[in-house]
C-alpha cells in the first residue's frame, strides 16, 4: 500500500542535501525476516527509519551463531535509542561514526568540539573503548578517519590529497560527496572479513572514498579489491596511518 523508498538529492559544489522517503521499507517486520537464511561470517548493520526495532533482536542472532558485527548508526538512531545503542557495543565487532555521532553516543557536548584534533576525540576514544571490544573508526568527511584498535589510536587523511597519491598531489575535484562514509566503512569491513588486519583494512576505505566522490551517486565508483590494491601499491610513501 505504500511506494517504493526514494530519495532526492539536491547538489551544490560536491556538498549534499538529502531528501529521503522510506516509503513501504518501514512496513517491515521482524517476522518477515528469514532467520534461517542469515548464514554468513560477518554482518554490516545500517538500520534506517523504524528498521532501528531489529537492532536488539539482530545482535542476539548474531552471537548465538559467531557471526561478526559491522554497525553504522544514524544519528536519527542515536538520538531515539542511545541507551539500546550503548548496550549492544559489547557485542560489536567493529563500530563506525562520523564525529558529530560519536559525539552524541558517548555524550560529548558538540561545542566541545573546538579545542584541539587531540582533545575531545580522543576523549571519545577513550569512552568508546571502555564500551566496546571491537574496532571504533570515526570519520571527519574531508579532514580524513581516526581508528582505534582498542590500544592504539590512528589517524589517516584522504588519499586523494596526499602528495603524489593517483593524483599527481593535487586533490581531485569532488563531485559529489553522497556515499563517501558508506565507502570507508563498508570497504574497511570487507578487509576485515577477509581477514586483513585492521590497519591494512584501514588503508583500503579512504580510497574507495576517494573514487566514490569523483561520480554522482552513492554505488558508481566503488573499486574492485584488484584496483584497490593496484591503488595502494602505487600510493607515496606518506600514504600511512599515523599514531595520535
Amino acid at each position: 500500500k505504500k511506494p517504493t523508498a526514494y530519495s532526492v538529492l539536491l547538489l551544490e559544489d560536491g556538498e549534499r542535501t538529502i531528501l529521503g522517503y522510506h516509503g513501504a521499507s518501514d512496513t517491515l517486520t521482524i517476522k518477515d525476516i528469514p532467520w534461517n537464511k542469515l548464514k554468513t561470517k560477518w554482518w554490516y548493520l545500517s538500520l534506517a527509519g523504524e528498521s532501528d526495532q531489529f537492532l536488539k533482536p539482530l545482535i542476539s542472532f548474531a552471537k548465538k551463531n559467531k557471526i561478526k558485527v559491522a554497525f553504522n548508526p544514524s544519528g536519527h538512531h542515536i538520538k531515539h535509542k542511545r541507551k539500546e545503542i550503548l548496550a549492544v557495543l559489547k557485542d560489536l565487532d567493529f563500530l563506525v561514526l562520523n564525529e558529530g555521532e560519536a559525539a552524541d553516543l558517548v555524550g560529548i557536548s558538540f561545542s566541545a568540539k573546538g579545542g584541539p584534533a587531540s582533545g575531545w576525540k580522543k576523549e571519545a576514544f577513550k569512552r568508546l573503548d571502555k564500551l566496546t571490544p571491537g574496532i571504533v573508526a570515526v570519520t571527519d568527511g574531508p579532514n580524513g578517519v581516526a581508528v582505534s584498535d582498542g590500544k592504539y589510536l590512528y589517524k589517516a587523511g584522504i588519499f586523494s590529497s596526499v602528495g603524489g597519491s593517483a593524483s599527481g598531489g593535487k586533490e581531485r575535484k569532488v563531485i559529489d560527496r553522497t556515499g563517501a562514509g558508506d565507502a570507508f566503512s563498508s570497504t574497511m569491513t570487507a578487509g576485515l572479513a577477509l581477514g586483513l588486519s585492521p590497519l591494512e583494512a584501514f588503508a583500503w576505505g579512504p580510497i574507495n572514498s576517494m573514487s566514490v566522490v569523483q561520480e554522482i551517486g552513492a554505488q558508481k565508483g566503488l573499486l574492485s579489491r584488484a584496483k584497490l590494491e593496484e591503488y595502494l601499491k602505487n600510493a607515496p610513501g606518506d600514504y600511512v596511518a599515523r599514531k595520535l
